[in-house]
């Protein structure tokens, strides 16, 4: 197998499915960041991906902040505080995406400060 194999392999499926440019390395970047977000222990990733284990490059680098967990975390303090989270009036539905189960729409608020906010809801069908 030639060393650029896997690249013409992707560059195949990027012109044949219209995607964008694919590279070996984000598959790495999405399985070490996706398995933060879940919660699995970042020495046990460090060791499967190869960093030292005194490195910080597996939380700095992979470590990003999703907004869906961030609106949970949210939502799970509220209700651990038993605190209201404020109304918001729904403006306008700008698109609506069904995915599996789930419809998915992306929503442009307005809060009770007048401030406009774009944000995704997601309902179970």
């Amino acid at each position: 197998m030639k060393k650029d194999w896997l690249n013409r392999k992707l560059n195949k499926i990027e012109k044949l499915y219209n995607l964008p440019h694919i590279v070996p390395h984000g598959f790495r970047h999405t399985f070490v960041s996706n398995s933060l977000m879940l919660g699995i222990d970042e020495s046990y990733l460090k060791s499967i991906v190869g960093h030292a284990e005194s490195s910080n490059v597996t939380r700095n680098v992979y470590g990003h902040i999703n907004k869906d967990k961030q609106e949970e975390v949210i939502n799970e303090l509220y209700d651990f505080n038993n605190l209201k989270i404020p109304d918001i009036e729904v403006d306008e539905i700008n698109k609506t995406t069904k995915k599996g189960n789930k419809i998915i729409q992306l929503v442009t608020n307005t809060l009770p400060n007048g401030e406009k906010k774009l944000s995704v809801e997601k309902q179970k069908l």
